[in-house]
Formats: C-alpha cells, sequence, structure tokens
C-alpha cells in the first residue's frame, strides 16, 4: 500500500515509536484526565441491584472524557453520573492508525476505513461523536456503551471492527483497575447493603451494624474520605431504620383496643385496664418502652414469669390429667407486645385456605358450612363419604421450638422478629396454682405459650408449613388450629391419608392421639360397600356415628337431630349457672330477658346458620325457649299466661324468627363473598343432572333458605348490599 511505503523510513515498528510521535500526559484522576482510557462509573438504582452494570465513556488523548449520555448529546469532559470509578488505559500501537501502520498487521486488510480517515486517535473519536448526537438513546442498542464500541470500530482496535455493548464492558471489568478505594466501596456498597435487606433481613441488619462499627473505628486522614464516610454511615442507618422500623403509636393504639378486659392477671398484678385508664400517656410511654425492646431484643425479666392454671375440659374422666388444659396467666404488658408482634407478622406472612383458625375472615361456621354442604351433596349422589377427625396429644405444649424457628423461616419472616420472638422463649418461668398454693418456678423449654396473644398465629404458621404439602383441597382437608378432618370417598383412601399425616406430623415431633382420634362413616349409598377399619399406626382408629366438630354435632346419615338436642342442652346448661339470678324476684324481668339474649340465645343457636331445620326441630327449640322464659318470670303453663305477654315482660323475639334470621345473614354473607372464596368451591354446588330418589327428598340447606325468603319475601339480589340485608332481615325484640 502507499501509505505503508510512505512511512516505510520510520522506525515505527520499534516499542517506542508510538510515544515518540504522541505523547500523553500522565493519568490524573483529580482532574478527570484519562488519557486514551476507556472510564466507567455506577449507576443510581440499576448498580445497587447489579454492580457490573454502569455508565460507560472513553476519553481523547488529552484526557477529556466524552460519553453519550442521552438522546442527540454526547457530553465532552462532563462524565454523566459522577466521577470516574474504573478506568482502562488502550494501547495506541493495537490501533489501525496511518502513523502506526508499518507496526500493525491489521486483521481487517485495512477495509474499516478509507486511507486517510482516521489520522489519530481524538480524529475517530470526534467521526463517532458526530455520529452519536443524531441518534437517540436507547437502553439496549443505543447507548453508552454502543457509543464506546463505535469509537473502538473505527479504531480497528485489536484488529477487530466487531465491538459490541457486551465485550467493551468486559473489557472495562476485566482488565480496568480502580481509581481508589473509595470508587470500590461507592460502587459494592449500596449492592451489598440491598443484597442484605433482600434476602434474609437479620443477616442484613447484623451486617449493617457490622459495617457501621468498622467504618465508625477507621482512622480516614483526609477530610474528604471522612465526609463520605459520614455519608454511608448516614444512609446505612436509614437503611436500617427503614427496614427495620421502629413501632408507632397508633401500631400500640390499634393493639389496646384489641385487648380483651377481664381477664386474670400474671404475676405483676397489671390489669390491661391500667393501660386504657391511662389514655394517650400510657400510648406514649408503651411506645417507648416497645422501642426499647425491639432494639435490644430483649424484654423484661419480669414478663419471663406465669402462672400455670389447668382448667377442664368438660369431657372424659375429671381425674385424668390429659382432660385438662394448661392456661397461662401471663403478664398484659406482655400481651399486649405480643399483640404488636402478630399484626406485623400476619402482614408478612400467610398461610392457606386449608386453616380456618385464627384468621381474619375465615370463622368456625364456614368449616361447619362446608363440611355440612359436602355430606349434603354426597347424600343427594347416594354416594358414601368417610371422615377422620385427628386429635393431637398437647399440640401447644409439644411444639418443638425448633421447628417454630424453622417454620417461620420458611415463611420468610425477618430474622429480626425470629429473634424477638425467641426471646418470649428464653428463661421463662412457671408455677402451677393448685387448691393448696402455688408450686415453685420451673422452667419451660418446648411448646408455646396457652394463653398468649401470639401463639394461636404461631402455631397457625407451624402446622401450616409442616403439613403444606399433604394437605389437599378444600373441603377434602381442612384445619381449625390443630383440629383436622380428612375426607374421602373410601375407606382405604382415608386409611392412606391419615397414615401419610402421622408420618409427617411425628417427623417434625407432633404425635397423633389413639384414643382420641376417630372415624365416620357417611353410608348414604345403603350399601354396606367397605366395611371395615380405618387403623393409625397398626391400632384400629374409634368408629363413631356422631362427632362433635367445632361445637356442631355431625351424624353419619347427614341430619341435625344430633346437634338440635345438643344445643337445647347447651342452654340449659347455661341457663342452670345463673339459674340464681334469673329466678331471683328482685331482679328486673327485663334484665334477665337482657342476660337471656346475650349468653343463654346464642348458646341454642350456634351452628343455626348451617340447618336446613323442619316444623319438629324448630319446635323443639320453641318449647325449651318458652320454658326458660315462664321459669324467669316465675310462671308455668298452668298459671295460662300467653306466650306472647311473657315475651313482652322479657323482651325477647321468638327464637324461630331469630333462627331464620341466623340463616338468611350467613346467606348473605356467602353472596357476598367472592367467587374465589372457599364457600363457592364447584363440589359442593349443587349439580342440576342429579335425579333424586324415591320417597320425599330431604330437605337441604338451600332450600331451607328459599323458604325463608318467600315467608318473608325478600328478594335475594338484596343480599349484595350489606346494610340493606341487614334492615330486611332485622327482626327486632319487644
Amino acid at each position: 500500500m502507499k501509505l505503508e511505503a510512505d512511512f516505510a523510513d520510520e522506525d515505527v515498528s520499534s516499542n517506542n515509536g508510538l510515544q515518540d510521535l504522541w505523547s500523553l500526559d500522565e493519568i490524573d484522576p483529580k482532574r478527570a484526565r484519562f488519557p486514551c482510557c476507556i472510564v466507567w462509573t455506577p449507576l443510581p438504582v440499576v448498580s445497587w441491584l447489579a454492580p457490573y452494570i454502569g455508565h460507560v465513556g472513553i476519553c481523547q488523548e488529552d484526557g477529556a472524557i466524552l460519553d453519550f449520555a442521552g438522546s442527540n448529546l454526547v457530553s465532552m469532559d462532563n462524565f454523566a453520573y459522577g466521577s470516574v470509578a474504573r478506568y482502562l488505559q488502550l494501547d495506541r500501537k493495537k490501533c489501525c492508525l496511518p502513523v502506526n501502520l508499518a507496526a500493525h498487521v491489521c486483521k481487517q486488510s485495512y477495509s474499516h476505513s478509507e486511507v486517510g480517515a482516521a489520522i489519530s486517535w481524538d480524529d475517530a473519536l470526534r467521526s463517532g461523536m458526530r455520529r452519536f448526537q443524531h441518534k437517540y438513546y436507547n437502553l439496549f442498542t443505543c447507548n453508552c456503551h454502543s457509543f464506546v464500541a463505535n469509537c473502538l470500530n473505527r479504531l480497528a482496535y485489536n484488529g477487530s471492527v466487531e465491538w459490541n455493548v457486551l465485550n467493551v464492558a468486559s473489557l472495562v471489568w476485566f482488565h480496568g483497575q480502580w481509581v481508589d478505594k473509595m470508587s470500590f466501596a461507592r460502587s459494592f456498597l449500596p449492592f451489598l447493603t440491598v443484597t442484605c435487606i433482600g434476602f434474609d433481613m437479620l443477616t442484613g441488619e447484623e451486617l449493617l451494624k457490622a459495617l457501621i462499627s468498622a467504618l465508625q473505628s477507621t482512622n480516614y486522614g483526609c477530610g474528604l474520605v471522612k465526609n463520605l464516610v459520614h455519608g454511608v454511615l448516614i444512609g446505612l442507618k436509614l437503611v436500617s431504620a427503614i427496614a427495620w422500623p421502629n413501632n408507632k403509636e397508633y401500631e400500640v393504639k390499634e393493639a389496646l383496643k384489641r385487648m380483651k378486659v377481664g381477664k386474670a392477671m400474671g404475676p405483676d398484678g397489671i390489669p390491661i385496664e391500667v393501660w386504657r385508664c391511662l389514655g394517650d400517656i400510657a400510648i406514649v410511654w408503651l411506645t417507648k418502652l416497645f422501642n426499647t425492646i425491639f432494639r435490644t431484643n430483649r424484654m423484661p425479666d419480669e414478663w419471663r414469669r406465669s402462672t400455670l392454671v389447668p382448667i377442664f375440659k368438660n369431657k372424659g374422666d375429671v381425674q385424668s390429667c390429659t382432660n385438662y388444659r394448661g392456661i397461662k396467666l401471663m403478664s398484659h404488658t406482655m400481651k399486649l407486645w405480643e399483640r404488636v408482634i402478630e399484626h406485623r407478622l400476619r402482614k408478612l406472612t400467610s398461610v392457606t385456605q386449608n386453616q380456618f383458625g385464627f384468621m381474619p375472615g375465615r370463622s368456625t361456621m364456614e368449616a361447619i358450612f362446608l363440611l355440612r354442604q359436602l355430606m349434603e351433596r354426597f347424600r343427594e349422589q347416594k354416594k358414601d363419604l368417610h371422615m377422620v377427625f385427628i386429635d393431637l396429644e398437647k399440640a401447644y405444649d409439644k411444639v418443638p421450638r425448633s421447628v417454630m424457628w424453622w417454620a417461620l423461616e420458611k415463611h420468610k419472616v425477618a430474622t429480626k422478629y425470629i429473634n424477638l420472638i425467641k426471646d418470649m422463649y428464653t428463661n421463662v418461668v412457671t408455677s402451677v396454682r393448685t387448691s393448696d398454693g402455688d408450686t415453685d418456678d420451673f422452667p419451660i423449654n418446648i411448646g408455646l405459650h396457652q394463653g398468649s396473644a401470639l401463639s394461636p398465629y404461631l402455631f397457625a404458621l407451624v402446622i401450616d408449613e409442616v403439613t403444606r404439602d399433604i394437605q389437599g383441597d378444600i373441603p377434602w382437608c381442612m384445619l381449625f388450629a390443630d383440629d383436622v378432618v380428612l375426607i374421602e370417598e373410601s375407606r382405604s383412601g382415608v386409611s392412606q391419608k391419615l397414615e401419610l399425616w402421622r408420618q409427617t406430623l411425628e417427623a417434625k415431633g407432633f404425635r397423633l392421639s389413639r384414643s382420641k382420634t376417630e372415624y365416620m362413616k357417611c353410608d348414604f349409598s345403603a350399601m354396606g360397600y367397605e366395611d371395615g377399619d380405618v387403623s393409625l399406626d397398626g391400632q384400629v382408629v374409634p368408629k363413631k356415628d356422631t362427632f362433635r366438630y367445632l361445637g356442631s354435632m355431625l351424624q353419619k346419615d347427614g341430619d341435625i337431630d344430633e346437634d338440635v338436642s345438643h344445643r337445647i342442652k347447651a342452654g340449659w346448661l347455661k341457663w342452670r349457672q345463673a339459674a340464681g339470678v334469673l329466678c331471683d324476684p328482685r331482679v328486673p324481668h327485663k334484665l334477665k330477658g337482657k342476660f337471656y339474649r346475650t349468653a343463654i340465645r346464642p348458646a341454642m343457636l350456634y351452628g343455626a346458620e348451617c340447618w336446613p331445620t323442619k316444623r319438629r326441630h324448630v319446635q323443639q327449640l320453641c318449647v325449651a325457649e318458652m320454658r326458660m322464659l315462664r321459669w324467669i318470670c316465675g310462671h308455668t303453663r298452668r298459671d295460662r299466661v300467653r306466650n306472647d305477654d311473657i315475651r313482652e315482660r322479657v323482651g325477647v323475639a321468638p327464637i324461630e324468627e331469630k333462627l331464620m334470621q341466623h340463616r338468611l345473614r350467613w346467606f348473605g354473607h356467602i353472596q357476598r363473598r367472592s367467587e374465589e372464596a372457599p364457600v363457592h368451591i364447584g363440589i359442593i354446588r349443587r349439580p342440576e343432572n342429579v335425579k333424586r330418589g324415591r320417597g320425599r327428598p330431604t330437605l337441604t340447606w338451600t332450600e331451607a333458605v328459599k323458604r325463608d325468603l318467600k315467608e318473608w319475601n325478600i328478594d335475594k339480589e338484596l343480599a349484595v348490599d350489606r346494610k340493606g340485608w341487614k334492615c330486611a332481615i332485622h327482626v327486632p325484640e319487644p
């Protein structure tokens, strides 16, 4: 080539030939001068998540930085997004410049540019600058890396014209060097902080504390560096405050509202009523106390003591210790602290829909309703159902602490809160209250606190995580805290499911009660197939014709006779407990009626929302109620006082109307629920093509609701309006 001949006389092939022709100044980061370098700086937010992504530029021979900073904008000597953090000086002997052609063998045969088009390094950069001054910025296809790659292609750096975004980024990242240590910290410290917070809140907190401590203890000589370190410290502390916020006064106030009054006090003797009476003064003081506990991860030692009171379960042998439930009398202030933590835990975690216990928007009535509706559907189709009701031995008292911490970690609970909960169970002691006095204190190293405000939700999290993979769909598997019901269409199926649950629960330290776990077969087909027993670890599970599930009596034939009789007995039990007041002639009748409406009638109508009542059921309830009301007024049927007069004296509406009100109220609640709610699942919906057998069909709950709507002349479409529906079904007391 002609150019090659023109420069043949010059010793450009020597190592010093290029420097002799074009001398470069030294790199000076203070003046932002990086001759013939590719420079890099981290991007805000983006580099926090991916530290290898940043903003790049290329420098002229005098060290001025050129960078494509935006659409139609190539800035000079004004590097965007801050000072240079990393740089790489390029070897000009690897570029195809005319003065270097004799020393450089171009892999492209000089086809990348016309002869004399790129006279110097700066000439190639200015050509790229003119081209990109008329381009729109695109994050993926036309960005700062594209500009640098275009310049390198014009220079045919390293004999290549195939430079692109990826190999430019790799070049500066793998071959470049940091300007100083502070540049390294500026690039990686935000990423490290965000990573710690994102993956593990406690690890992030501990690392933040370690970083703060290390930076505070380091002696920096430069005043500018000291100011930068001070700014980093403030940022770290701000991140810590955002990730683990202190308790607010409104949180304490809401928790105090949710606390129940009239409860037995703990060893400290301070009832919750004290804090309510003090008002805002108590809120401010309690907030400061809770924030101190939150920062130090340690609660007062006085809260670690409790008194255990054994309460009879009202079933089984009164002399058997297994039929007693131990309730801990704990500090009310500690329970308030637990309420605050519980509220935050519920925001951070969730459990499956199979768990109906202690969950907002779910209730015992929903679980009972689903079970009764499933029985109705299978009775209509004349298919059998097999149910196993699991009972865990001392479920709350035998939860292994290690399993509890494991379950919280699996639910992605911040370890900050796990440490706070661990502190609640550290060095706790209790004493047992007996008729002869309290025993000596002894330590408790297993189980949850009975009577604690936080324990129900902790248990729900534990049992949910342990059984998450074996729960199945609703209503074939439902849980209410530790009450579990497993349902299958065959005996072998329910037996296999029971064995799977036994293995899973016992692997985590729980134990199924062999004597209290029961089996009930709903023989709706009347064919007698699959007669046999269900076994639990080789032991036969007791077979029952009725079972008390969440306070409601279930029968194997799907009827409600046993439940109605049981509710009447429960009402009489409540009545007898207060007979001394209800039969006292000195107590006003209206006050007696108010007590009846508050304590006795709810006991008689518990679960009535799901009843498809027949005439005889309503008659039984009416007879029981009128007998109670007559005795309250001091009359018998021999006195020949009309029922309406008795009701007028005590101010009690007929229980038949209240029963219909309960049923329609629940119907309205179901109508307003979303289609994804368990009460709307397809299995409990009545199929349209099912043919009933001969004889009078069995009354269903849906037919009972239609009867109520027709009798009261109410349109079911009104149910979507909660206030309107409430007014329509309201039954006033006389």
